[in-house]
């Protein structure tokens, strides 16, 4: 059992000396960023899912990056999604649920993010509470993204006049603009994926 164990620990020393640490993590632990079943259910739990992914042709991936204004995507990226479809005689709701990350004050933040015809319809936070126990982010700003399109301004507001400007500023989380920029660029992201790919 030893030597058994021996060998399996050379083998990793080796493994990751020579690059494979990001092999060995995607072994051991499952991608952060990849939507489940269970994320998607956290969003529409009576409604019928199922998963699509698409890998990005270079044409897809100009168009993502000119929409958006900068590169967020590439050719062979894979962006994936749960379809969410009323099922028959049972009450549920239609959207496309996609899951996007956004550097939070304690780290990276995962966002359930649901869309219909190029609107948000919810936005969650994956794991909505902190080590500490207190909200991620607040509820109220989370609400902001409701019915929001790509027409509409994603910016968020530095001072207190900048409240009361048209089109609307994105009210900011107390104390933390730059979180408040992060997420709601991420968010603004999906809308992107979707419009592109025609995901409606």
């Amino acid at each position: 059992m030893k030597r058994q164990m021996f060998f399996v620990s050379i083998g990793l020393v080796l493994v990751l000396s020579t690059g494979g640490c990001t092999a060995i993590q995607k072994i051991l632990f499952h991608e952060r960023h990849e939507i489940t079943t269970s994320d998607a259910k956290k969003i529409h739990p009576r409604s019928h899912l199922s998963h699509h992914h698409i890998r990005l042709t270079l044409e897809q991936a100009q168009a993502m990056n000119q929409l958006y204004g900068q590169a967020i995507a590439a050719e062979g990226n894979v962006i994936t999604y749960y379809e969410a479809r009323p099922q028959k005689g049972i009450y549920g709701e239609r959207g496309n649920i996609f899951l996007v990350q956004a550097k939070g004050e304690s780290g990276l933040l995962d966002i359930l993010v649901c869309t219909t015809d190029g609107q948000i319809d919810e936005v969650l936070i994956k794991d909505g509470r902190s080590p500490d126990g207190h909200l991620a982010i607040s509820a109220q700003f989370l609400d902001q993204f409701i019915g929001r399109t790509l027409q509409d301004s994603w910016k968020v507001a530095q001072t207190a006049s900048d409240l009361v400007d048209l089109p609307a500023k994105l009210r900011p989380l107390a104390g933390d603009i730059r979180t408040s920029e992060e997420v709601a660029s991420a968010i603004r992201k999906i809308l992107v994926w979707a419009q592109v790919l025609q995901i409606q």
